[in-house]
């Protein structure tokens, strides 16, 4: 096998791998986004306790869709 059919292989195997993590990463946001609606809907005030828990799901499903362009781009 050359390095470039290698290399796309490899590449694609890493991008179904991403899509798996963002799918993962997404369904916990989504949950926490339902839990902290829940939590401001019973009239608290304070912070929801798992913002930054939150925040950083974000963050990391913003990275991993950046990891994915980047291999969607180079093919």
């Amino acid at each position: 096998m050359n390095s470039h059919v290698f290399s796309q292989h490899n590449d694609q195997a890493q991008m179904e791998a991403i899509k798996l993590e963002i799918a993962a990463t997404f369904a916990k946001i989504e949950n926490l986004k339902a839990e902290m609606a829940a939590w401001y809907a019973e009239g608290r005030m304070q912070r929801f306790p798992r913002y930054q828990e939150l925040a950083t799901l974000e963050d990391s499903l913003s990275r991993l869709d950046t990891a994915f362009k980047s291999l969607w781009d180079k093919q």
